[in-house]
């Protein structure tokens, strides 16, 4: 949530913690990114999920 531009009090209300959690969380996670191998090259995944509710109209028969 916090990488697609969501703000780091929503994240923690969605997760039901602080938002002080939210950035210890981001900060332990960017220490694996600066030392992760970057070197393999891969395929690039993009994913997204949208859920659209469609009510039909009743007509009166």
């Amino acid at each position: 949530m916090y990488l697609n531009n969501c703000g780091v009090r929503k994240t923690a209300r969605f997760m039901n913690c602080s938002p002080y959690m939210i950035l210890l969380w981001v900060k332990e996670f960017a220490k694996y990114a600066k030392t992760a191998d970057h070197s393999q090259n891969g395929d690039v995944v993009e994913m997204d999920e949208i859920f659209t509710k469609v009510k039909k109209k009743k007509t009166g028969s």
